[in-house]
């Protein structure tokens, strides 16, 4: 029963109907329009008085429906207009009075009677395209909805994970697809090639590796539409980096804000430099400049989404509301005075625990065990957990609500053998409810970890000075990246290697 439940959700149901829907609406669009194709022949001389001669290869493949003339900047055009009959392939040949070379138009009809013209499928033109690259954009439209509705489906119940950020980015970089397809496609289709007073729609002319290539072109587009936001990451971090020194001294740790804000602003001059250069030079050439654009591109729009993402999730995740049943609050050590008492910082930790727990007794008249988390350093006189142990204990914590876990050195470790710890003393996670205490800007990573070791735990966030904020959040930001670096990479090789491939192939 669970796994029709997870099947007949509504963000599933609505998935699998809206892509049934347009696949059937795009396929009898395309049928419809493209079984009709205009071939367009540009002559010097008046086809009216040295009219060509027009040939077909094969007259049962398609049919010649009519013929007129144009004339566009002194040149005039010859429109072809003609309809499939049959599945195959077929050739039309125009000879023209003024050259002895005749010119050769290669069409392939499909069972459906759709027609396509070029030497092959995958670099050919056809009406159907007009139906086709919309549909493109719809159907991402729809994924789009769907990773919304999931995505605010696992943040109600607060499952803020890496999935949440992956997703979120997604999202972002979908919407920025849509955006360029809304500026590019209904600005062309508005605005299509006049031919003596007639419309012609240039997307008729598109093919699989153009649309590849405009979905491939998005990344350079969204780093247009997001620069306001980039610059006013980087100035705010590095702000927050020269408060930050002032305040807690010099270190290469305090300078993350500056450097990732730097890093974004080189990155984003780079790719605005690389889509707006007027490039000159051979085929080869400009197929290595696309591939090196493309990669480019894709990379910094990823992680640009990747880390407007992580801020959207990491601010969501020191909002959520945890309800008043908690059974263990585990809080994560960080350091010590040299005294052996709690810093500032851990000291907010350990009262945002006890403040949650005092206002869940007196809403529920349940108590909850505190796992003071962390162990010992090379400079510390106790270890973490004494510390916060003793000081739990000022704030009148009984000591068998105080469970201390003294081993671990980080906070992976800390998830881990907190956990062990409630295991020990529950008996098993199966009907316990657990939440972790730790700084704001920490909170997402902990719900990370918190997962990694298998653990469902929800997150108290504890504030911390805001000019340390920001440094702290790239830094955790970083973390992330760099835990889920092989998926990260692989991801981005993946699809920059796709696009490659569609482009060369193609071309």
């Amino acid at each position: 029963m669970e796994t029709k439940r997870k099947i007949f959700k509504p963000r599933n149901i609505f998935l699998l109907t809206a892509t049934l829907v347009l696949l059937i609406v795009t396929l009898a669009g395309m049928i419809s329009i493209g079984k009709n194709y205009t071939v367009w022949d540009f002559q010097k001389s008046n086809p009216e008085t040295d009219k060509p001669v027009v040939t077909e290869s094969r007259t049962n493949i398609v049919k010649i429906e009519d013929t007129s003339i144009k004339k566009v900047n002194g040149y005039y055009s010859i429109a072809i207009r003609i309809q499939s009959v049959n599945a195959g392939e077929t050739t039309i040949t125009i000879k023209n009075n003024d050259s002895d070379t005749p010119i050769k138009y290669h069409f392939y009809v499909l069972p459906l009677g759709i027609i396509f013209e070029g030497n092959n499928f995958f670099n050919s033109n056809s009406n159907c395209y007009t139906i086709l690259l919309p549909s493109v954009y719809i159907f991402i439209l729809i994924l789009t909805i769907f990773l919304v509705m999931k995505y605010r489906e696992k943040r109600k119940k607060g499952e803020f994970s890496y999935s949440l950020v992956a997703i979120g980015g997604v999202i972002l970089y979908f919407a920025g697809n849509i955006l360029t397809f809304l500026i590019l496609y209904l600005n062309v289709l508005l605005e299509s090639l006049p031919l003596d007073g007639t419309k012609l729609n240039i997307f008729m002319f598109m093919n699989v590796p153009a649309i590849l290539n405009l979905l491939a072109q998005s990344g350079t587009i969204f780093a247009f539409i997001s620069c306001p936001l980039l610059l006013l990451f980087a100035l705010a971090v590095s702000i927050s980096n020269i408060s930050l020194v002032r305040h807690e001294g010099f270190r290469p740790l305090n300078l993350l804000g500056i450097i990732s804000g730097i890093a974004f602003v080189s990155g984003l001059l780079v790719i605005l430099f690389m889509a707006t250069r007027d490039f000159q030079g051979s085929e080869q050439q400009y197929k290595l400049f696309s591939t090196i654009n493309i990669a480019l591109s894709f990379t910094f729009c990823y992680v640009e989404c990747m880390l407007l993402s992580t801020i959207n999730c990491s601010f969501m995740a020191t909002r959520y509301k945890l309800s008043h049943n908690q059974d263990y609050i585990i809080i994560l050590g960080c350091a010590i005075r040299k005294d052996g008492t709690p810093t500032p910082l851990l000291k907010s930790r350990i009262d945002r625990a006890v403040d949650f727990e005092r206002e869940q007794f007196e809403k529920t008249g349940r108590h909850a065990f505190f796992v003071p988390s962390g162990g010992q350093g090379p400079d510390e006189v106790v270890s973490e957990a004494e510390c916060m142990k003793n000081y739990l204990i000022e704030q009148g914590i009984a000591r068998d609500r105080i469970i201390p876990e003294d081993k671990s050195v980080n906070t992976f470790q800390n998830m881990k053998f907190s956990k062990a710890k409630i295991e020990e003393h529950a008996g098993n996670l199966k009907n316990v409810n657990i939440a972790f205490s730790t700084t704001n800007y920490h909170v997402f990573r902990g719900y990370i970890l918190s997962k990694k070791v298998g653990m469902k735990a929800k997150g108290l966030s504890a504030k911390t000075k805001l000019y340390f904020y920001p440094n702290a959040f790239v830094r955790e930001f970083i973390g992330l990246l760099y835990e889920e670096k092989l998926r990260h990479a692989l991801f981005i090789v993946s699809i920059i290697v796709l696009f490659i491939i569609f482009m060369l192939f193609g071309t």
